[in-house]
């Protein structure tokens, strides 16, 4: 779906910051009704421990970026050109002036950041969202640095320690050849470092499982155990270590890092060149209706899930990674939403309308999903659900919790998913175990999906069928019922409303 166009500010300077003279100068202008102020962003990226602006990593995402006009800015946080004279206070303090440039130099103290940080660069980025919540509007991180606080006496070994603190400073090899001596006040200060910077901002984290510097764990810590923090997180564990350039993981970060930032790498492709144009309502790239997208799904027992991981590797499939999430629903009042069979979520931060597409039969559904803020604040206004209260105007076309309560609606289901994601051509299976954070909730599923246009939609059902029978997944559970999916689940033992609803309906 087409999300963003782009606001140029070519050549400017600003307090001694001189800035590029790029056409498009890495701010996005987020959807929104015109003449309510719409939402611009710049975009920073925040390199880890003895790296600088030339990292591998940083550059393959600038790169990546500007294939969809934004341009990732990438910060020197080491305060000059010594990688040793880095420090947490200082890397935030680099954030923060480039905020004030942007700020300044386009006029705009309403502009909003979306940084990605590496390592040490995750911890700084978590951090500057703690410390100015309001500046920010997503992060995502790298193998952050989390529990940089206590893992502050491991940086070496214990001797290596000791005479690190007696000598004052240390002595380390870069990677890209020579050396850089890092002060004992290094140590000190990342000691003062909370664990988990406390940010309530929508977060992506890549992690590699092999990680032998920052362990995977401490991640999975934030995710799994964190309250709000763990809500607004989205976390995928890769077969990788801390360095994260495997070619796959190199490739599946740049898509994350697009989707995650509502950026459409396809529409680039397949758009036009040159300048791009901002229409009147949405800020996208072209005037060209979008496309229907139909999600084709099915659910199977996960009660030989080991069998349905073999055969997927064993026919050519690929494991895509660990995810861990917590999912969100929402109805409108007197559970409205749910009389008509339509689902609204929030993911970390992102917000998803799924639409009923078709009655395809044999347990598959098929629904159209609608991803793009205005999209969705769209269609549920021209349901009814959504009024023209005084909330919805001072926030036109964007769909969160304000809005949504302004109109009456309410949360009414929440739990955690830890997801083996694989990939076997166009299919999706993913691997789910479900659980419950404020209520007792257990439940797992295997479920089976892939992408289809409208007029293909019972022939995706009959590939579905046909790959869930090769892979010897079944759709009765050891009871002998049909597998029903999280949600449903949920519904059934926790949200007797809903329930009622789909029992009058016979939907379960």
């Amino acid at each position: 779906m087409r999300k963003w166009g782009i606001i140029v500010a070519a050549g400017t300077r600003c307090r001694g910051f001189v800035l590029p003279t790029r056409s498009s100068h890495g701010l996005a202008m987020a959807t929104g009704d015109p003449g309510l102020g719409q939402q611009r962003f710049a975009y920073a990226y925040c390199h880890g421990f003895l790296s600088g602006p030339a990292s591998i990593k940083g550059q393959a995402l600038r790169k990546s970026l500007l294939e969809v006009d934004v341009e990732l800015s990438l910060l020197n946080l080491n305060g000059g050109n010594d990688p040793g004279a880095i420090t947490c206070s200082g890397a935030v303090e680099a954030v923060r002036a480039f905020h004030l440039q942007q700020k300044c130099a386009l006029g705009d103290q309403g502009l909003k950041l979306r940084l990605v940080g590496s390592s040490l660069g995750g911890f700084v980025v978590a951090r500057y969202a703690e410390l100015y919540p309001e500046e920010v509007d997503r992060i995502f991180m790298l193998c952050p640095s989390f529990g940089l606080g206590t893992r502050a006496g491991k940086f070496a070994s214990e001797e290596e320690m000791a005479e690190w603190e007696r000598t004052g400073a240390r002595v380390f090899s870069l990677s890209t050849g020579g050396e850089a001596s890092v002060p004992w006040t290094f140590v000190e200060e990342a000691r003062l470092q909370p664990d988990y910077p406390a940010y309530a901002c929508p977060a992506a984290i890549v992690h590699g499982l092999q990680d032998e510097v920052v362990p995977a764990t401490v991640t999975k810590s934030l995710v799994e155990g964190r309250g709000d923090m763990g809500e607004c997180s989205f976390a995928t564990f890769v077969e990788d270590d801390h360095a994260l350039t495997k070619p796959s993981t190199m490739a599946l970060t740049a898509e994350a890092l697009a989707d995650f930032f509502e950026l459409d790498r396809r529409e680039v492709a397949e758009g036009t060149e040159g300048a791009a144009a901002v229409d009147d309502t949405n800020g996208r790239r072209d005037q060209s209706p979008p496309q229907r997208i139909i999600e084709v799904e099915a659910k199977f027992s996960a009660h030989d899930v080991d069998k349905v991981k073999e055969t997927v590797l064993a026919r050519g499939g690929h494991f895509v990674g660990e995810q861990v999430f917590t999912d969100v629903y929402w109805d409108a009042k007197g559970c409205g939403l749910t009389e008509i069979d339509w689902w609204l979520r929030s993911r970390a931060g992102r917000w998803e309308l799924k639409v009923p597409a078709a009655d395809v039969g044999e347990g598959v559904t098929a629904y159209r999903e609608v991803t793009a803020p205005s999209e969705i604040a769209s269609e549920l206004r021209e349901a009814g659900f959504l009024g023209e209260s005084k909330t919805h105007r001072l926030h036109g076309s964007r769909i969160d919790k304000r809005v949504l309560e302004a109109a009456g609606f309410e949360a009414f289901a929440s739990f955690r998913t830890n997801r083996l994601k694989y990939r076997l051509g166009v299919f999706a299976v993913d691997i789910d175990r479900a659980s419950g954070r404020q209520v007792e909730f257990g439940h797992e599923v295997v479920e089976i999906e892939t992408i289809s246009k409208e007029s293909d939609v019972l022939s995706a059902r009959d590939s579905i069928t046909a790959l869930a029978r090769s892979l010897g997944a079944r759709r009765e559970g050891e009871s002998g019922r049909p597998v029903k999916g999280k949600l449903v689940e949920y519904m059934i033992r926790n949200c007797p409303r809903q329930l009622e609803v789909l029992t009058r309906q016979r939907a379960v």
